[in-house]
């Protein structure tokens, strides 16, 4: 009997990304999200001093992996037959090929940290939560960084408000809050009921403790328009904190999410 050999994940995203076969839903959201970064990234180009510098650091590098080899004649001829490079190294050549055009994407990734909507990074930013999330498999997993990325929702709001930006984009990332919020804690209550997970409610629980100092801090800020977003927040949080005491009245730990 043969054994069939199990898919290689990579091949498959990778055959997902040339548009070659029928890729599964999961598949097929990572090749969206990556398409996603890309575009953003597209935007925003290396410096021409960084360009320099690497490609002053490959020109060393060169030097020293492709030192000349003296070529020695064999005793006697042997004829060796032409055998096509495998599989396997075409792949790793591919993966090196793209390492070297990636760099200056990885400098885009890092620089996103601190974007806020309006900076040319910020499409980059919510494209590698979006991967980091897919990455992120059990549910309490899942569940903590989506109310991470709510967290964050309002880190950029006090941001945007406390430099007078966009009204419209306070509104968003208020909204955004409230969703992921709602999100990561239903996947947080389901692996709690369904497994008993104290840690999984205790995150929501520290989760709101927190998001109620920032909106706090945040609520003399808010401009106008934005005001409704920020009450259903507050709201959200507020409904949050009698769901974590009806489910678990004993789960008080509030200690750093």
């Amino acid at each position: 009997m043969i054994r069939r050999r199990r898919p290689d994940e990579a091949q498959l995203f990778h055959d997902a990304w040339d548009g070659r076969g029928v890729a599964s839903a999961e598949v097929t959201s990572l090749v969206r999200t990556a398409e996603q970064i890309c575009a953003a990234a597209a935007d925003v180009q290396p410096s021409e001093d960084f360009r320099a510098t690497l490609r002053a650091s490959l020109m060393t590098e060169a030097a020293t992996v492709l030192k000349p080899v003296t070529e020695t004649k064999p005793d006697r001829f042997v004829e060796v037959a032409t055998v096509a490079p495998s599989r396997g190294r075409r792949r790793v050549a591919g993966l090196a090929i793209a390492t070297v055009t990636a760099v200056g994407a990885v400098g885009m990734v890092s620089g996103s940290a601190n974007a806020v909507p309006g900076d040319a990074l910020y499409g980059v930013k919510r494209g590698v939560e979006q991967v980091e999330l897919s990455l992120r498999q059990s549910p309490e997993s899942r569940g903590t960084y989506q109310l991470q990325r709510a967290a964050t929702r309002l880190t950029e709001a006090k941001a945007l408000s406390e430099s007078s930006g966009s009204q419209d984009a306070v509104a968003g990332l208020l909204n955004d809050f409230s969703e992921q919020a709602e999100s990561g804690s239903t996947t947080l209550f389901d692996d709690f009921t369904n497994d008993g997970s104290t840690s999984s409610i205790q995150a929501v629980n520290r989760f709101t403790a927190k998001a109620a100092t920032s909106l706090a801090s945040l609520s003399g800020d808010v401009p106008d328009d934005a005001r409704a977003p920020f009450e259903q927040a507050a709201a959200t949080v507020s409904d949050l904190v009698d769901e974590v005491a009806g489910l678990c009245s004993t789960c008080t730990d509030v200690d750093g999410l």
